[in-house]
């Protein structure tokens, strides 16, 4: 569609209704008023992006040439609605709560991602994590739960004190199975049972068995 073009300056009245036609960056628009295409800008209270069709209120500004968009009235096409600034973005709440809310989803796509608060919680019924390094400090770790299962390919553990109690039943399935005590070493129970398929050796200075 081709529409004449009206240069800046020309006199409009304050505030018009126009269509958007295409956007020609740098939050600049051109959008047909009237029969006449007329270049503007977006106003920094415009957050909603404008798209091509969509109908929207421009005003014209005394003290300046330009022609700026104020705000989108009507959108043309169900798609996302896109919320664009330039530069740095903050919202913020000097007295009570920020919320947001999704009815299907929430995304969170950066580069880096910050999370600082005195308290969280984290209520979700499936949740699943993946990634390449994680790496934390905490001063004091207590999980809770019903099953615990952990395949890795090595798993490494390093504590000054060490200490784990099984009400039930412990099972260690190994090729190789080696403990070292450089103090002391102690197996004890009731029934006390060291079976060797081939080789039972033991070795010391003195070794006493009964």
């Amino acid at each position: 569609m081709s529409v004449p073009f009206e240069p800046q300056g020309a006199a409009l009245p304050a505030n018009l209704s126009a269509r958007v036609v295409a956007a020609r960056g740098d939050d600049l628009f051109l959008v047909e008023l009237e029969g006449r295409a007329h270049e503007c800008r977006r106003a920094a209270s415009c957050l909603l992006l404008p798209e091509p069709g969509d109908r929207v209120l421009i005003a014209a500004v005394d003290s300046m040439p330009e022609l700026y968009l104020l705000a989108v009235i009507e959108r043309a096409s169900a798609g996302p609605a896109r919320l664009q600034v330039d530069g740095d973005l903050l919202l913020a709440s000097g007295r009570g709560s920020v919320r947001l809310r999704a009815a299907q989803s929430l995304d969170l796509a950066s580069e880096r991602l910050a999370l600082r608060a005195a308290s969280a919680e984290l209520a979700v019924e499936r949740l699943n994590c993946s990634g390449v390094l994680w790496q934390g400090t905490l001063g004091t770790v207590r999980l809770v739960g019903r099953v615990c299962e952990t395949m890795v390919d090595r798993l490494m553990q390093v504590a000054r004190v060490s200490f784990r109690r099984v009400e039930q039943l412990e099972q260690v399935r190994a090729a190789q199975l080696d403990y070292e005590g450089s103090v002391r070493l102690r197996l004890r129970g009731r029934h006390t049972a060291i079976t060797a398929r081939d080789v039972l050796k033991a070795k010391g200075r003195q070794v006493h068995i009964g």
